[in-house]
């Protein structure tokens, strides 16, 4: 197992102010999938080939391009949030909620629209843990949308959309509601110690670097699971 090499892949974190402070953007995988079946996420998946050679996206450097193309394209299939310039206006984004990969980047082309790039901040950066059968090499990146944007589920990919208080979600998680994966939920944590999206996105956008993290899996005698991150006791063995 220790030779699965991990797909190249990325997820966005949306945010959307509220009254009293702000939500961020989550769904729900569809139970039929290989990996992470019916966890709550992130929009987000592989990056394809299209997403590297697409031209409709700007204000990314060169290696996080096709990174930040891939994520927003999920963003726009999974949950039919587009973020382009110009923008997509409601009739447009319910004629464009069927389109998948090469088509996605067609209809940006034929209406001379882009993805925002620019608003786009990378913070991290984490690798499915070896020893599995499906691994993920996941850039994660932060952006804020308006006040009342909608999101719609393409009840495909994902069951649901919903957007919720980071808070909240964590409590859902820890309630056993949902199912959250590790770096979503570490994500998670750090969103409920700001107030707005504004706070957020300037704290990613001041980190000076994004550190590659791989975690690992302690199994206990009693098949217990614990997940170790560089630099925790035990990680090294």
């Amino acid at each position: 197992m220790t030779g699965v090499e991990p797909r190249q892949a990325a997820t966005v974190c949306v945010l959307r102010p509220t009254e009293d402070r702000f939500e961020v953007l989550m769904v729900q995988r569809t139970r039929a999938a290989d990996f992470m079946g019916g966890d709550w996420v992130f929009p987000g998946g592989g990056v394809d080939d299209i997403d590297r050679e697409a031209s409709a996206i700007s204000g990314l450097p060169p290696e996080l391009a096709g990174h930040g193309a891939a994520a927003l394209r999920e963003l726009a299939e999974e949950a039919s949030v587009w973020l382009t310039e110009p923008p997509v206006d409601a009739a447009t984004r319910a004629d464009w909620q069927p389109l998948r990969e090469e088509a996605v980047y067609a209809a940006l082309k034929t209406s001379g629209r882009r993805f925002l790039g620019e608003e786009l901040a990378f913070f991290a950066h984490w690798v499915t843990p070896e020893g599995l059968p499906i691994r993920f090499d996941a850039r994660f990146f932060m952006c804020g949308v308006p006040e009342g944007t909608e999101a719609v589920a393409d009840e495909n990919e994902v069951y649901d959309a919903t957007w919720i208080d980071p808070a909240e979600a964590l409590s859902r998680d820890e309630s056993g509601q949902w199912t959250i994966p590790f770096p979503t939920k570490r994500t998670l944590e750090s969103l409920a110690q700001f107030d707005s999206p504004s706070a957020a996105m300037d704290h990613v956008r001041s980190l000076d670097r994004v550190e590659r993290i791989v975690p690992r899996i302690k199994t206990d005698a009693d098949g217990t699971a614990t997940i170790l991150l560089p630099g925790q006791p035990g990680y090294a063995a």
